[in-house]
């Protein structure tokens, strides 16, 4: 039996411009920035390290170049822009803790806590609400005001990977299941077992 060996197009990939910002584990994280004017995507891996890139593309080269970063404590499972000024990044780490980075200052705080690790992090736009799923089996909802989760929905099962467009988050869990989630009708939810 023959197959067709594919063609090796790896020359014209646009690698990272500096071998030294490249992630030393493995990547967990990637995601662009929300907005139609920057190109930046920031990128979490097991190294502990959350990079901030910017891609330059143009007629006559192609580059990745880095911007920014964090080093955190443990390595973050998840991340989201804040998409209502991109001057934050939040991060749901293995340790349970859901962290929002400030760009500009460069520090970061703890704004929630699971008991287990983060699988998945959204922002809310316009609410000031950061979204997390754990394998704690839970989704929580933090108000970054305050310490303890604006609310809590048990699920039953720990969340494996999740997708998030407002106002909808698919869920895909242990057990093979899938659950969907209406942001703007989540009364209801709250009641099922």
């Amino acid at each position: 039996m023959m197959f067709n060996k594919p063609k090796d197009d790896s020359q014209n990939d646009i690698n990272v411009s500096n071998q030294n910002d490249l992630p030393t584990d493995t990547v967990s994280s990637i995601v662009w920035v929300p907005s139609n004017n920057a190109k930046l995507f920031a990128c979490s891996s097991w190294d502990s390290k959350i990079r901030i890139y910017d891609p330059e593309i143009n007629n006559y080269s192609a580059k990745i170049n880095i911007k920014g970063g964090f080093q955190t404590e443990n390595p973050i499972l998840s991340l989201s822009w804040c998409s209502d000024d991109v001057s934050k990044i939040f991060g749901g780490s293995t340790d349970g803790s859901v962290r929002d980075f400030d760009i500009q200052s460069g520090k970061d705080l703890a704004i929630g806590q699971h008991d287990h690790s983060v699988k998945g992090l959204y922002y809310v736009p316009n609410t000031g609400l950061v979204v997390s799923l754990s394998f704690d089996k839970t989704i929580r909802f933090w108000d970054m005001k305050q310490p303890q989760p604006a609310a809590t929905i048990p699920l039953g099962h720990k969340v494996y990977c999740s997708d998030f467009a407002f106002p909808y988050i698919a869920i895909g869990m242990s057990d093979e299941r899938i659950a969907f989630l209406d942001l703007k009708n989540l009364q209801p939810l709250q009641n099922k077992p």
